[in-house]
Formats: structure tokens, sequence, C-alpha cells
């Protein structure tokens, strides 16, 4: 048996569209679907419990967080693999049937990720290098932009990729991991320091550390519609993306590279708030999306400057 775990706040249609989908296209293997809900306030729950009343319902209090919220799902769950599957996520036909043959074919692999397409048909950049100082400073002066493909220019999110081949990567996004009880058991859990991103990145790093392999397998596709719970306040998201890499930069790195990476992340930003000026001067008609990248520049390096420099 596999237990998908799906962890929900307020994304009642998208919810309700991704258990729909992995009740339709799985059709080898026997799902027990646990939702655990972070204390929705958009009727998630009640909608879930109408619709499809053989689910598992886990009710938190408060909004716990991505790593916790996953945590007591898999805590709960009773099957022999596990399946972490973001709730604006939407399966093909056969995803975790073909994921899992290939995972029972070979057992020295820890994690699984699928071929991710964006609503649109293009292909998601799922996979990404471990971060570096050096993959941090060629994105935050747009490296991997002016040199696409050059792997030395390239930046965490691999530009160079081709998603045509299985292969062993470095990380997979979060939105959808195939993985075995044997594997989370020599691992551990996710570590619930990270509120909300960054978490994945940390527990590829834990896989990898302790000798599992991590695939990335295209045979085996889903649709992402991304950001189901960032919307409300984009701002907002990227401040606590900046607070989660240095969260995952202070757990496995030094003092002094961490300093290092700060002040990359502020020279992005940086970059990122000239660039934006000269398209708001320079290009009337997209005056409005450079005006909310602006204040979502300032808004991470006000962040950086009064908060994250002041525990150094």
């Amino acid at each position: 048996m596999i237990s998908v775990i799906i962890v929900n706040w307020n994304t009642k249609d998208l919810l309700l569209a991704c258990v729909r989908s992995l009740k339709e296209h799985t059709r080898e293997q026997t799902l027990e679907i646990i939702v655990v809900d972070n204390a929705s306030t958009d009727g998630s729950q009640e909608a879930l419990k109408a619709q499809f009343p053989d689910i598992v319902l886990i009710q938190n209090r408060e909004n716990l967080g991505f790593a916790k919220a996953n945590n007591i799902g898999i805590t709960r769950a009773r099957g022999e693999y596990l399946c972490l599957v973001n709730s604006d996520v939407e399966i093909k036909d056969g995803c975790i049937d073909k994921m899992a043959a290939y995972l029972k074919e070979h057992p020295e692999i820890g994690l699984m990720g699928p071929k991710i397409y964006l609503p649109d048909g293009s292909v998601q950049r799922s996979c990404k290098q471990f971060p570096s100082i050096r993959a941090h400073f060629c994105s935050a002066v747009m490296l991997h932009r002016i040199f696409p493909g050059k792997r030395a220019f390239a930046g965490e999110e691999m530009t160079w990729f081709g998603y045509d081949t299985t292969q062993e990567v470095d990380v997979l996004t979060g939105a959808f991991w195939l993985t075995h009880r044997k594997a989370v058991n020599d691992v551990g859990l996710l570590d619930e320091r990270f509120f909300f991103y960054s978490e994945d990145v940390d527990w590829c790093r834990r896989f990898k550390d302790r000798g599992w392999k991590t695939i990335f397998f295209p045979e085996a596709r889903i649709t992402h519609f991304t950001g189901g719970s960032s919307t409300d306040d984009p701002v907002k998201y990227y401040v606590r993306l900046c607070r989660a890499k240095l969260q995952y930069w202070e757990k496995h790195s030094s003092k002094i590279n961490c300093f290092i990476v700060k002040l990359i992340m502020l020279i992005h930003q940086l970059v990122r708030i000239i660039s934006e000026s000269a398209v708001y001067i320079l290009n009337p008609s997209g005056r409005k999306t450079a005006s909310y990248k602006i204040k979502r520049g300032f808004s991470c390096a006000k962040w950086l400057i009064t908060d994250s420099f002041i525990v150094l």
C-alpha cells in the first residue's frame, strides 16, 4: 500500500482536483490518502468530507507549516511506501503506478520525482543542484540567463538539464515525492525548523549523506499549478524564501559561508531593483509588473539588512 500525504492550507478547489486525479489515475496500487489540513478557512475540510468521505483528514488547529504537517501525515500513514504530494498538483495517467514499480525494482533509491508540467504545457525546472556559493553568485548577477545552457554559469536550477532521461540528481522540488518507509526511518523526518521552503533541499541533502539515491523519473508525469498556498501575499512569500535559504546554509555550512551567501543575496536584490527600475522607466506597459518586483526587492533587501545581518 502507498500512503499519499497531502498538506493543505486554503486551496480547496486545487485540493479536490488533486484527490480526484489520484483516484482516477492510479489503477495498480492501493492508496491510503491522508490530508493534513493546516487550519484552512476556505471550506476545504467540509468539501473534502462531503466529496471524499473515505479520505483520512487530520485537522490541525493552526498552520503548522509544510514540514511539520507532512511529518504528522507520515507518522499516521500505514503504507510501506510514502508519497508526499502538494495540494496544487494533478497526476497524469499511471504516474504513481509507474513510479512505484520502478522504486520496487531499485531498492537503492531513496527519493523519486516525476516530470512536472506547468498548466501551459511547459516543463517546470524541478531538478536542482545543491546550494553553492558559485551557484548563488551566478543567479545573483544573472549569469545563468546571460549564458543559458552553460554549466559553468548555471545557478541551482540547472538550466542545461534536459528532463528527458531517468537519472540521479541532487535535489527534487518538493511538489511530488515518492519514497519508502525504510529510507525515511534511516534518514529521519522532515526538519520542522523549516516552516515552508528549503525543507526539500535539506531532505535531499540528508538522503544523499546517508547513501540513498535521488532519482528524476520522466516516465511519470504530473501538472503543477504552483503557488497554491503562496499567492495571497507574494511579497511575504519571497521574504520567507530568503529566510529559508539562509536557514539551510546555517544548518549545513560555516558562519563565514553564511555571511558570504547573505551578501550575495543582498547583491541579487539590488540588481533586481536596478534592472526593474530601468524597465519601469523605459517600458510604460510593463510598469505594473516592474513596480511589484521593485517592491519585492526592497522587502527582501530590508529583511536581509535589518533582521538577517543583526544575528551576526
